[in-house]
């Protein structure tokens, strides 16, 4: 079998190199009904036609195949999607345990193999899959510590859909394993277990970013180092638990006393995060395997003594360029924030001083993603295409007897999204600026301040008081009444 194993794998990294065209011998792209369907163009290189078999699709050796588009980003490539498994059954699967549902048998060891996706650059064009370079392929077989964490996913989603819940599914409910939506659109709706309630159709599929972590993992890109892996154990909870279990010792801890604890942190930017980081034992936190693969990020937060919070909750800089021509889905911060689960920190002002309050983890549902944060992406994408940026410039005198300019723009703003909005990280104009994709026609300028996604703080306090469902709808309803549509069916 072993060498059956090693033989596929040479057989299918000979084409490394290659577009897809040139593998495709037998035009299975040409015909329409295909188009798209690159893993059955390599399975059929292999020597296996393309079939329905619930089985591994090469059973002698064991090994499963799959194929995914790779998308160049910042930090290299990314998994452009999650690995769609197979279909959920609502009525059928509700009483199937993890360990006789199959998954195993279509993930469990796995060929992969990485192809370059090229978007066509044009809104409404399809890419020329025949274009796409072959990368590389690799055998990888889930650890014990994969296989524990996709089990505890496993229970979660049955766990609704047997309390007749499935229309409450979320790829942010789980780590590595998810439950996304499948349909031709969005009205889709189908029966489901001990419910009257209709809900979207869904399949069990591997994370993006699980699947990115492997890649990066078994493709040479280390993105690890200066750091060790938290340690999860098969027989222990998910991360979200060991995390949280780990932290509540550290609860009361003024930043004085971890200052003293940890004295190796000094940057004043990154230092409560940095702080996280430290109670567990680790230099950053969110650059371990575990979080990357689960698609978890840190937030701190700060919350004033009166139950405030000062500041909005930013998400870095973005590439006007890439933002402009790049859909939506295709995107870097698609990639960031879909399913994705955050950990905040919570630092409470008392007595004068940040204490250490709390931590919690906090699923994104699909209509902040699908809904808010898509609207400020395709609103600010459409903005930049159109270079009208500035609609008015006023000089500001100070004092002191300094002046400067103030520069109102067309980028979405907090009263037009509640949830999600543009603005610059800092007061400052001049301060680095990025190229624009079309000169603004107001000013003529060819570069812009930076700026960045945002929350807004009311969204975040509404988190940690529980009443973020509440808050969301309000958003969603006021949106709708200054015209400002949000395209996401409830």
């Amino acid at each position: 079998m072993l060498a059956t194993r090693n033989a596929l794998l040479s057989k299918v990294r000979e084409i490394n190199g290659k577009t897809v065209g040139e593998v495709d011998t037998t035009h299975y792209l040409s015909n329409p009904k295909n188009k798209g369907r690159i893993g059955q163009v390599i399975q059929i290189y292999l020597g296996k036609e393309p079939d329905n078999d619930a089985g591994a699709d090469f059973p002698e050796a064991g090994v499963e195949l799959k194929v995914t588009g790779l998308i160049s980003g910042k930090s290299g490539y990314r998994a452009k999607e999650r690995l769609v498994l197979h279909m959920i059954d609502y009525k059928k699967d509700h009483d199937i345990s993890f360990e006789e549902s199959g998954l195993l048998k279509k993930c469990d060891t796995m060929l992969i193999t990485t192809y370059q996706y090229l978007p066509s650059g044009q809104k409404g064009v399809l890419p020329d899959y025949a274009s796409f370079p072959i990368v590389d392929s690799f055998v990888y077989k889930l650890s014990d510590e994969d296989i524990a964490v996709m089990k505890n996913d496993y229970d979660a989603i049955l766990d609704k859909i047997n309390s007749g819940h499935a229309e409450e599914l979320s790829e942010s409910d789980t780590e590595y394993l998810a439950a996304c939506t499948k349909g031709v659109n969005g009205d889709q709706r189908v029966a489901q277990y001990n419910s009257d309630v209709l809900a979207k159709p869904r399949a069990f599929s591997l994370k993006s970013s699980f699947l990115t972590s492997i890649i990066k993992k078994c493709m040479g890109e280390d993105v690890f180092e200066n750091f060790e892996p938290a340690e999860i154990k098969p027989d222990q909870p998910g991360i979200c638990q060991l995390i949280l279990g780990d932290l509540y010792s550290w609860y009361g801890r003024t930043e004085t006393q971890l200052q003293a604890r940890f004295p190796d942190v000094k940057n004043p930017k990154s230092k409560y995060a940095d702080y996280v980081s430290r109670m567990l034992g680790l230099k950053d936190l969110e650059n371990t395997e575990e979080f990357q693969k689960a698609n978890i990020h840190i937030k701190t937060i700060r919350v004033e003594e009166d139950g405030t919070i000062e500041q909005h909750m930013s998400f870095g800089a973005f590439d006007f360029c890439d933002v402009a021509s790049t859909k939506w889905e295709d995107s870097d911060w698609y990639a960031y924030f879909a399913g994705a689960r955050f950990l905040f920190a919570v630092f409470k002002m008392k007595d004068g001083e940040y204490v250490f309050d709390r931590a919690l983890f906090y699923s994104l549902p699909e209509i902040v993603t699908e809904g808010f944060i898509k609207y400020t992406y395709e609103r600010t994408q459409a903005t930049l295409q159109s270079g009208k940026i500035v609609t008015s410039v006023k000089q500001q005198h100070y004092k002191n007897g300094k002046t400067s300019l103030i520069h109102y723009n067309n980028f979405v703003g907090s009263k037009e999204n509640p949830v999600s909005h543009v603005r610059p990280h800092g007061s400052d104009f001049w301060h680095p600026q990025k190229d624009l994709p079309v000169a603004d026609k107001f000013t003529g300028y060819k570069r812009y301040e930076t700026q960045c996604f945002w929350f807004d703080k009311k969204y975040v306090k509404a988190i940690l008081e529980g009443k973020d469902g509440e808050y969301l709808l309000k958003a969603l309803d006021s949106m709708s009444i200054a015209g400002h549509d949000v395209d996401f069916d409830l």
